[in-house]
């Protein structure tokens, strides 16, 4: 098992997009965010690709969640077939 920090603080008032994770051989992984404040709102989603560059990612069907007060979310995935994650916070 590996434990990556992906972005130790980002405000939940701003959007944001992680860096790329190189999945390697893993064909399962979950990520776990917390959230904390009193203005918390919007959407955190896996998105997946085969390469690094930006404009090649799409979301990841199933693995959102819609948050809208203080707490924990993981998403779960079991069978990934790509190389590439990140996250996306809007």
């Amino acid at each position: 098992m590996q434990d990556k920090t992906l972005t130790p603080t980002v405000s939940s008032v701003t959007d944001f997009t992680s860096g790329p994770v190189d999945l390697g051989d893993m064909t399962h992984y979950s990520l776990h965010a917390v959230f904390s404040g009193s203005d918390v709102a919007g959407t955190f989603k896996l998105q997946v690709s085969n390469t690094t560059t930006s404009t090649d990612f799409v979301d990841l069907s199933g693995a959102a969640s819609s948050i809208t007060s203080s707490g924990n979310a993981i998403l779960n995935e079991p069978t990934a077939g790509y190389r590439y994650v990140r996250y996306d916070w809007n």
